[in-house]
Order: C-alpha cells, then structure tokens, then sequence
C-alpha cells in the first residue's frame, strides 16, 4: 500500500512538471457578405475592438508559440482601415502584440429567381461590387497578415458569387480550420482547401488582360481554394489582375 502511494505522488509530480500547451491568441473576424454596403463599416467596427482589446499585451514570445501562429500585428491591424484605396506598406520586422487573425467571409443563400429577373446593367453592378469586395478582403488580409476563409455551403452556388476565383468551406468545416489554427497548427491539412499562390492561377497575372483571374482560375490545375492562410496571399495578385477587374469606371475606384 505504502509503495502505491509512493508511484502516485511521483505521478503526480511528473504532471506538473509537464509543459503547459502553447496559448494562441485567436480572433475570427466574420462578416456576411449578404448585403454589401455592411461589409465595410461591420469590419471596421471589429477592426476597432480588436484593436483596443489586444493593443495593451506584451509582445509575444516566438518561443512561446508554435512558429507562425502569431502571424498578424496588433500595431499592423491598428493602421490599416478595411475598404481603403490607400496600400498599407507591410513591415516583418514589427514588434508588439501579435494574434491569430482570421477573416471569415460568410457568402450568403443564391437567389436565382432574382437574378434572372435583373437587367444588364444591374447584372453588371452586382458582378463589379463582389469583385470589389473580394479584392479589398484579399487586400485587407495580405496588409495584416491574416488568414482568409470563405464560408458557404461549398457547392455551384458559392462558386457563383466568388466570381468563379474560390470555393466555400461549410460552417463545420470552418470550424475545424478555427481549432487548428488555436492550436497553432496550418489551417487545413487538405490540400485542396489551401490556396497557396493560388496554384496556377498566378501565370495569368501580369498579361494586362482585365479578365485575367476569371481565365486563370478557370484553367487552374488545381481545386479552387477556400481558405488562404496567412504568409500565402499573392500581393502581385492581389493588386494587379483583382484591382482591375474591381474598378468600376464612373461609380468607384477602387
């Protein structure tokens, strides 16, 4: 009996030696992309608390962290208005707080009765305010250094409203790329949720052809990606072939 007493106690001790598992600060920011004049200002106000929440921490411990779990600098996030033409300049090298940003694109139900009853024109300006929106939500996500994840029910539909240049992620699945990354883990381990310089899409890019993203991700070897992990976004991308399809000559530049 005596003996027994002597393993628990060393059991015991052994506990709470062990190492305590790594804390990432998570934060999902996620907005409905159902009505676009929210998308803007709903961000912003996140943007906001976000700011003010974490600003006050200590700078985070690279070695207290897995590597790159803190990918996006509280600092950074605080310069960097959502919807601004204006390009924030990027800097690795930043200190301060960091935290595990996430950017969670919720795309909304298809209404095909209302689309076939849209004129031309009206046609037109729903397609050019997606694309603005989608080029300010990779645009957001490269300046902090954020992951971007689309969320929807993963089917035509989806692909539809992203303009054919991404996949949805359903609620559950986007739940398990939250779990991974709290823990400090790569968002997803399927590969074809990932985008990583968007597969072949990148090739088209730079041909001055404003249909450039549209023909690229048609020809694309692989899946249409979901989720965009922090440290992948394509800045040539992003500000060259998503810019000019984004633009909207007499209503907004964006």
């Amino acid at each position: 009996g005596e003996e027994k007493k002597d393993d628990d106690t060393a059991g015991d001790n052994r506990e709470s030696n062990a190492p305590s598992p790594s804390i990432v600060r998570t934060v999902v920011l996620a907005v409905d992309l159902s009505d676009p004049t929210r998308v803007q200002p709903t961000l912003e106000r996140m943007r906001r608390v976000v700011v003010d929440t974490y600003r006050d921490l200590p700078p985070s411990r690279d070695d207290a962290t897995p590597a790159g779990a803190h990918a996006t600098s509280v600092d950074a996030l605080a310069r960097t208005a959502f919807g601004s033409a204006r390009i924030v300049d990027r800097r690795p090298d930043e200190t301060g707080p960091r935290i595990a940003l996430l950017l969670a694109a919720i795309l909304p139900r298809s209404d095909d009765a209302a689309a076939r009853d849209e004129s031309p024109a009206h046609e037109y300006q729903r397609r050019q305010t997606r694309a603005l929106i989608l080029y300010h939500l990779h645009k957001f996500a490269w300046e902090v250094d954020a992951a971007l994840c689309f969320v929807g029910e993963g089917g035509d539909d989806d692909r539809a409203f992203l303009l054919g240049r991404n996949s949805a992620v359903s609620v559950d699945r986007f739940a398990d790329v939250v779990r991974r990354v709290a823990s400090g883990a790569p968002p997803s381990d399927d590969e074809e949720d990932l985008a990583v310089g968007v597969g072949g899409a990148t090739s088209s890019r730079s041909d001055g052809n404003d249909d450039a993203v549209d023909a690229a991700a048609s020809t694309a070897p692989k899946p249409l990606p979901a989720v965009h992990p922090s440290g992948t976004h394509d800045a040539e991308l992003i500000h060259g072939a998503y810019l000019r399809n984004a633009s909207c000559e007499g209503k907004w530049d964006a």
